[in-house]
């Protein structure tokens, strides 16, 4: 092979290599990311942990916050204590607050969390992935924000205060902004 040939095939790899990984940013984080923001969000239906049923559009009118959540994600356990403080302190305010529970078989433990970290909001049991399907969800914790009309105004992927901080900016101009 000439060194001209080599030249032409290294730059065509390099090319190909660039494709690829802009292939991969564009369209890979999407895949794990939940349901874009502007969407109208899916609507479901859920049997909630100690009995009775969630339905999303019985809480059009305030601003719901979905939590994705396993007991066997870590990450989600330590989210679960400021998922309670929004509770807490916004609850009364305008905003629900529900987790989708993808592992319903882990009761007792999650008793133990919810007990734990004072969680006083709706555990949805979603022991086939349903709702976590219907919403993208590839991460865990998940956290996705519907306005008062129902649109996904934001989703946060993985927890940490970066997410958590972005998440309450949000948070705040959906429950206390004239314009909502």
């Amino acid at each position: 092979m000439s060194e001209k040939s080599l030249g032409r095939t290294k730059r065509l790899v390099v090319v190909l290599i660039a494709a690829v990984l802009a292939i991969v940013y564009l369209y890979g984080t999407r895949q794990q990311g939940g349901p874009e923001q502007g969407i109208a969000a899916p609507e479901f239906s859920g049997q909630l942990r100690g009995g009775g049923d969630f339905t999303l559009s019985e809480h059009r009118g305030n601003v719901v916050l979905l939590v994705f959540y396993a007991t066997w994600c870590s990450k989600c356990n330590k989210e679960m204590r400021h998922i309670a403080q929004y509770d807490e302190l916004y609850g009364g305010r305008g905003l629900d607050v529900a987790a989708v529970w993808i592992d319903p078989q882990n009761g007792d433990e999650l008793d133990r969390q919810v007990l734990k970290n004072k969680a006083r909001y709706w555990f949805i049991e979603d022991p086939e992935q349903a709702v976590a399907e219907l919403y993208e969800v590839g991460v865990l914790p998940t956290m996705v924000l519907i306005d008062r009309m129902g649109t996904v105004r934001g989703t946060y992927l993985g927890g940490g205060s970066t997410q958590r901080e972005a998440l309450e900016n949000e948070l705040n101009l959906l429950l206390f902004s004239r314009e909502q």
